[in-house]
């Protein structure tokens, strides 16, 4: 018997239409994501991939969760470099990353682990982000896996490892996915 696509094109255009097709390639983004950042895995909690921004962004994603949950009227009236005020302002103040790291930073009250997960979510999310949009245009699922693995692990965000803020960018493939969708 000859092997050919035409007798398993049948069985692929189902697996195209279960529900269980997002889920599969979102986790297939997430073992991509831990395989590409494999150390910091091992660490979660305590590591970080360098000494300079990543610390400064787990500060300023906890103080945002912490005035977001209690007092959001002195936002940008962070604890440092007093006797100033608005001294958030002076640098990123990642309002929605904060948003996103928040149940992560709650429930195990680490800057460091919150500011790592939101890290390994943004690459995650991105690549599946990328993927719902290309194969929302295109029709077509391995346009969208390919897309999202190009852009999901691309030298420009690799080269951006320890700034979250250039990594948040998820939501703005959120925000055009659902654009395209209305």
């Amino acid at each position: 018997m000859i092997f050919s696509m035409r007798n398993r094109l049948p069985y692929i255009r189902q697996w195209q239409h279960t529900p269980v097709r997002g889920v599969m390639i979102f986790g297939m983004f997430c073992v991509m994501t831990l395989f590409f950042t494999y150390p910091l895995v091992r660490c979660i909690s305590t590591c970080v991939p360098n000494p300079g921004d990543p610390l400064l962004n787990s500060w300023i994603l906890a103080w945002d969760t912490h005035k977001l949950t209690t007092d959001a009227s002195g936002f940008f009236d962070a604890n440092i470099f007093y006797p100033y005020a608005n001294t958030l302002a002076y640098s990123e103040s990642q309002p929605a990353s904060a948003l996103l790291a928040m149940p992560v930073l709650l429930i195990t009250q680490n800057p460091v682990l919150a500011h790592n997960w939101f890290f390994l979510f943004s690459f995650a999310v991105s690549g599946f982000g990328t993927y719902l949009l290309v194969e929302h245009l295109t029709k077509n699922v391995l346009a969208g896996v390919v897309s999202g693995m190009i852009f999901a692990f691309c030298q420009y965000k690799i080269a951006h490892f320890t700034q979250i803020q250039m990594l948040a960018e998820i939501i703005s493939k959120a925000s055009m996915f659902i654009s395209f969708l209305f």
